[in-house]
Parts: C-alpha cells; structure tokens; sequence
C-alpha cells in the first residue's frame, strides 16, 4: 500500500437500483386490516467464491428469501444485471424472515441460513433446494445470524430472548448441534445484532438495553469436538459497558480488534476500542469474566483494571435516519478483509448510501503527521494538496509536493490550499467530532428508501442495499472493464 493510485482509491457508484417482487399478498393484516408494507430485511453475500466468479448474494423480506447473482460481463445485452437463481417461501405462518447468514457443509455444498419471526433457524441445501435441517432453541424471535470467519460450519444467532447461541452444522454434532449459549443476566432486553471476531474465539452481542457484550467462546469449538451432549452455558462476557451508546443499539462489528456500533436516535457510528484487549494474546479463562452482581457499574472488564475501560477513536455521522432519527434494525456493512482497503457502508432512510474509505482515514493521518514533523509527506493522487506558488531551491524537500523545507511555511502553503477541509473530512484527532461519509450515493427512488442492510462481495468490487418498497440497491467499487 505504499503507492495510492486513483482506481484504487474510488468509491462506490450507482450500478443499478429496482424493485424485486412485492410480498405483501403473503403477509398477514394487522388489526386495522391495514396489510404490512413488504420489505427486505437482510442481505448477504456467498463469502466463499473467488473472486473471478460473478458474485452471489442472498436478500431476505418477511415471506421470501431470494439467492442473485450479479453477471456484469456475461449477461446479454439489454439484460438485467441481476439473475435470481433460486427462491425460498415458507408458508409457515409465523417463519417472518428478518436475517439470513451463508454457510458451507463439509462436502462444500453451499447452506443458507434463515430465521426471524418463529425462533427457528432453518437450513437450506442451495444445491438440492430444500430445508435439510431446523435448529431449535430460542425462545423467541431470532434478529440476527453471523457465520463465523474461521469455520464455515459454525453459526451463531442472537435473540429477542436475550441469549446468543452458537451451532455446529457437521453432521456428527446433528443430535445436539447447540455447542454454546450465551447468556445469564447479561443481557436485559431483545437482542438486535451480533459479530465474530476474525479468529472465531470472541462474539459482540447488543440490542434493546444499550449493553455491548464481549463473550469468549472457551473450550472445544466444534471443530475440534467430536461429540457433545450438552451445550456450554456462559453467563458471564468478559467486557460489558452501558456507556458507549445511550439507545438501543441494532449494529455490532469488529474491525481487527477495534469495535464499531450503531445506536437509533443517536445518527452515528461510532469506532471505539477495548482497552487491553489483544486477540493475539491467550483467551482469557472462565473465571477472569467480572460478574454483573453490581448493576451500578456501566463497565466491567476482564482486559483492563485501572479506571479508564474502552476508547472512543471516531464517530461517523449519518443523517437522515427517522425524522428524530428514530429508526432502528438499520445495520452498515464494513469490508474489512486482510490486506483489503477498508470501507464502511451504510444507507439511511432518505434513499442515500453513505461511505467512509478506512485507508483513506489512514492515509491521511500519516500524511499530517509527516507536514507537523517537517518531513517530506507521501503523495496521495486523491488529495488535491493545492502547489505552492514559490519554491525554496535549497530545501530538501523543495518540491511541488512541499514546498519549503521550513515545517510552519509547509503548514501554510497547505492551509492556503485544501489542508482544512481535507482535515474536517478525514481528520482523527478529536474523537467526538462526527466526521460526514467521504462519499453519498442517491438512490433514484420514488419514496424514500429506507435501507436496511449493507453488505460486501468477498472482492469489495459491489455493495448490495437492501430495505423498503422490496427495493435493491446495487453499487459498484471499480470501473468498468
């Protein structure tokens, strides 16, 4: 990354924007006999394609799940970009779908992972297209499925019922394929969201009651099990706060180690660390977890001792949520894969897809603090650092890209140029200061368009945005050809 070319650094466009089919007929009337507005909840990619293949990605609304595959290069011309492969209805009354995960079975054979309404996590054979197995658990509605990055067979789902439990989906764990449940008093209210960690080992859960959890899946994971009778039970994460958010909270991720969330009403994300907390380092054991027996401590943590907790590092600003920005199960997707650019994405409800480039963030920071120390910055072809109008020749880093060599006269040759803005944008010095998406896609839609998920091809070439009037949003990272 030590060179930044333009292709390299764009960001994403509108590719195409169209309604898939309306459900609506299949949903039943609330009391006023008024029908319920059909929408999609979820969406997701197939992760494990390579990257040359046409990417496949899989949206779900109440009644139906639908499995695309986007053909920019093969399609026929005049043709739709987006070829649906397959559909799945469930006319189980209460089987209201509100989330979906990929998995893969042993053979390799691609699984499909639904749930919502009616608790159960169904498990669809894509090759065969029928249901091969229903795990059963929950208590109530299941909002949200992950499938963890460091085996294809494990999945973990969160629940109105305040528990997170994670299966197995080999085959010889099919009489009891709940390996974990965790939960407790953790958790007071609905479960909205849920994230692994890349190394499988750690799991994020938050919701309704304003808490982000930090579980430590400890022991046997399945793949290393050959058998179990019981799932593990643990009631106690080894991080908890209160403090981070103050509403509800319906998106959870990581990045690397750091942690990035969403809460309705408060109009932002916000990326923030763990102190003390190293995924490299040996797991923390069972007994390291802090109770929750003193309810009037906001944060308890088995990473850090001394009285400062977590960190704030950014806080990203999205507008248009809810007229008081009251709308919630709004979740962003981050393109986040090792030795990948970075992005952030997340659609609102008033037809925008807002974008924050990580790298660029990075970049940036690297660059000011080569200006402040007075040495020679790298040029960045996306930063229009405006030319000095004279030049030092005995400076050693006399040059269109420094000027002088004196760090206050570089200072304000970059001032009078871009440095201010550019700053605004991507500065990361002041942690509460939100910083507006680097890039704004309008969506041409008629009402406005309130997207409900975001998610990422394994290349980070297309973004897909799902939510309301059934309405898809596909946009794509590079150029043509």
């Amino acid at each position: 990354m030590n060179s930044q070319k333009k292709d390299e650094w764009e960001l994403p466009k509108l590719y195409s924007s169209f309604g898939f089919q309306d459900d609506s007929r299949f949903l039943p009337s609330d009391p006023d006999n008024r029908n319920i507005d059909s929408e999609f909840m979820g969406v997701q990619f197939y992760p494990y394609l390579a990257p040359s293949e046409n990417p496949i990605f899989a949206a779900c609304s109440p009644k139906h799940v639908l499995i695309c595959r986007i053909s920019p290069k093969t399609r026929p011309a005049n043709a739709h970009p987006v070829e649906i492969l397959d559909e799945i209805r469930d006319g189980e009354e209460l089987s209201n779908n509100w989330t979906v995960t990929w998995a893969m079975a042993e053979d390799a054979t691609p699984l499909l992972c639904i749930s919502g309404q009616d608790a159960k996590i169904k498990v669809y054979d894509v090759v065969k297209k029928s249901c091969t197995e229903t795990l059963v658990g929950h208590g109530d509605d299941v909002n949200d499925l992950k499938t963890s990055p460091s085996d294809p067979l494990i999945i973990a789902s969160a629940s109105r019922d305040t528990t997170v439990r994670v299966w197995s989906l080999k085959l010889q764990h099919k009489a009891q394929p709940c390996m974990y449940i965790l939960g407790g008093d953790a958790h007071q209210y609905d479960l909205l969201t849920l994230a692994f960690h890349q190394n499988g080992r750690y799991i994020l859960s938050s919701g309704h009651d304003q808490i982000i959890n930090l579980w430590t899946l400890t022991g046997e994971l399945p793949s290393e099990s050959k058998s179990t009778t019981q799932p593990t039970q643990i009631f106690y994460p080894h991080f908890s706060t209160s403090e981070v958010h103050s509403a509800l909270i319906d998106c959870v991720a990581f990045f690397g180690d750091l942690v990035l969330s969403r809460a309705c009403y408060e109009q932002k994300i916000v990326l923030w660390s763990i102190d003390g907390f190293d995924s490299t380092e040996t797991l923390p054991s069972r007994e390291d977890a802090p109770s929750n027996y003193d309810q009037n401590i906001p944060t308890r943590s088995a990473f850090s001792t001394g009285s400062k907790r977590f960190s704030r590092h950014l806080e990203l600003q999205t507008k248009g949520v809810g007229q008081a920005g009251e709308m919630f199960y709004m979740r962003f997707g981050i393109y986040a894969y090792p030795g990948k650019y970075p992005i952030l994405a997340f659609g609102n409800a008033k037809s925008k897809v807002f974008f924050w480039d990580f790298q660029r963030l990075r970049a940036f920071h690297i660059f000011m603090r080569d200006v402040k120390r007075g040495q020679r910055p790298r040029a960045l072809d996306w930063f229009p650092a405006v030319k000095p109008k004279g030049r030092n020749p005995s400076s050693r880093f006399g040059s269109r890209e420094t000027g002088t060599s004196d760090s206050s006269d570089r200072q304000s040759t970059y001032k009078d140029g871009a440095l201010a803005t550019w700053n605004d944008k991507y500065g990361m010095t002041n942690p509460t200061k939100l910083l507006a998406p680097h890039h704004t896609a309008l969506l041409p839609t008629k009402d406005d368009f309130v997207a409900r998920q975001a998610s990422w091809s394994p290349s980070g070439e297309w973004c897909v945005v799902v939510g309301s009037g059934s309405q898809c949003a596909i946009l794509r990272r590079r150029k043509e050809g």
